[in-house]
């Protein structure tokens, strides 16, 4: 039986509500699933609630997009406690920055010709939930481009004339505020990174003694050579290994999620996954939001 700890929901850029995700994950015959949208955890009251519903277990879970020594890395947590003060401030503040990003892309379509109203700037300003996907599909509903691949190559990437680079969080800062959060980190889709010309595993080992928990070494695009290597890095900077689809509904065409022949995690992962989040208790603080 298979679990999926790497999915998206409507509250980031996926296209299911949680609760449509746990269903689908219900019937689907999965173990277990986490719900790790971007840079925010509005998805896991609803998520936790419907796994109650459904009968499925189902955690907390996050992505995070952050730099380490010039290279982007997304960091996965799961297991920490939603309502912990401190670790809602820290997304607020990402939140808070990619807003401001978002206005700066629109200002920049703007310059460019693209008709975009009052209305949907505001919304990109108000709604911090959405990203680069969400004004790339405005482009398509605007006939500026066909599809979401070619707004993304003709306006989104570094070097485009919409792009706008985002606000740095140091892979530190966050792993510390996780920890306290009582979460375990684990680095996303290792062979994703932009590392230049840099050891992966040597990187890996890196992350580890900084505090990253896991590798995430099962994974769709990972071959059956690619997941044991990172199975055999793991075993040497004694980390944990888990897995996921990265499934965002339809607003990624082809995935689907785990337990098929896209990706198989075996749920005897979540074993180590708890063993290893027993090093972590959330700090209990008296502030509220």
């Amino acid at each position: 039986m298979s679990i999926d700890l790497h999915v998206h929901s409507s509250f980031s850029d996926g296209s299911m509500t949680p609760t449509e995700l746990v269903e689908l994950a219900k019937r689907k015959g999965l173990h277990a699933l986490s719900i790790t949208d971007h840079d925010n955890i509005l998805s896991v009251s609803e998520a936790l609630c419907a796994g109650k519903q459904y009968g499925l277990t189902v955690f907390s879970g996050v992505e995070l997009s952050l730099v380490y020594n010039g290279m982007d890395i997304h960091l996965l947590s799961y297991l920490f406690d939603q309502n912990n003060f401190e670790l809602q401030t820290f997304l607020a503040e990402i939140q808070e920055s990619r807003a401001t990003r978002n206005g700066l892309i629109i200002k920049s379509l703007l310059s460019l010709g693209v008709k975009i109203t009052a209305e949907e700037e505001r919304c990109f300003l108000e709604n911090r939930q959405l990203g680069r996907p969400h004004i790339a599909k405005l482009l398509v509903r605007k006939a500026v481009v066909k599809n979401m691949k070619e707004a993304f190559a003709l306006y989104l990437t570094p070097g485009k004339p919409a792009y706008v680079p985002r606000k740095t969080v140091p892979i530190q800062r966050a792993i510390d505020v996780l920890h306290r959060a009582g979460g375990v980190t684990v680095l996303a889709h290792p062979f994703n990174m932009n590392r230049g010309d840099r050891d992966l595993f040597e990187v890996i080992g890196e992350l580890g003694e900084l505090g990253v928990d896991g590798v995430e070494a099962y994974y769709p695009t990972h071959s059956r050579k690619r997941r044991d290597q990172l199975l055999g890095c793991a075993r040497e900077n004694n980390l944990i290994c888990t897995g996921g689809s990265d499934y965002h509904g339809n607003f990624r065409a082809g995935t689907q999620l785990a337990g098929g022949k896209n990706v198989c995690v075996p749920e005897e992962l979540l074993t180590t996954l708890y063993l290893r989040k027993e090093r972590y208790s959330p700090v209990q603080d008296e502030n509220k939001i």
